[in-house]
């Protein structure tokens, strides 16, 4: 899967096109799919409370990816998407 706006075009906002230029050129297997899914789940707060937990504690280990979970919610929390 890569990430594309509503007619294969970048999102407008500049922050945001950096990230779909990155994911456009990820190419994945269904289980980093899954992953991927998981993280944006967990920084978009979505996940019901187990799933949280799980991937709280996945990136309780992974400084990397918890970095990259921050970032987005940074993003997401910029353009107004998510609550402070």
């Amino acid at each position: 899967m890569q990430g594309e706006a509503a007619g294969g075009e970048p999102p407008r906002q500049p922050a945001d096109g950096v990230l779909w230029r990155r994911s456009a050129t990820i190419d994945t297997v269904p289980s980093e799919t899954e992953r991927f899914l998981d993280l944006a789940g967990y920084a978009d707060g979505l996940l019901d409370p187990d799933e949280r937990e799980r991937v709280a504690a996945w990136l309780a280990q992974d400084a990397e990816t918890a970095a990259d979970v921050a970032a987005a919610r940074a993003l997401a929390a910029e353009a107004g998407r998510l609550p402070p």
